[in-house]
């Protein structure tokens, strides 16, 4: 059963390669905001903009807008524009964002259960005394 898997993620990658695409899954995963937004959108959806720059201190405008844009792009979120004015817009999470949390949930689980915090020379010195 590991080496079909081993085989199949090598496949994809190799596939991935070929075409000079990224690894999505990996380039979401491993950014600084989008598993944060999705993470937001779970507790509550839908969000709006003002709402969602409240709720991660640091992010600036144009890096939310680059990354509400990147996650519609991969259809883990919806945008809807509503014509009133001033113009409204939401953001909803879909299924695939879901699903993409819920493997978020595993690997910490996972992250839980085999990572240990790495130990310190100060800490190796005084284990050592």
């Amino acid at each position: 059963m590991l080496d079909e898997m081993l085989d199949e993620i090598e496949q994809y990658v190799r596939s991935c390669v070929d075409n000079h695409i990224g690894l999505p899954a990996i380039e979401i995963i491993g950014s600084k905001w989008q598993m944060r937004i999705l993470f937001h959108m779970c507790r509550k959806s839908p969000r709006r903009f003002g709402e969602l720059k409240r709720r991660l201190p640091g992010i600036s405008n144009a890096a939310l807008a680059a990354t509400l844009h990147t996650l519609h792009s991969y259809g883990l979120i919806t945008r809807t524009e509503y014509d009133e004015l001033p113009l409204r817009v939401e953001y909803s999470i879909t299924e695939a964002g879901v699903e993409l949390m819920k493997l978020d949930h595993k690997i910490v689980e996972w992250e839980k259960k085999y990572c240990k915090p790495p130990i310190t020379e100060a800490k190796q010195r005084d284990e050592l005394i």
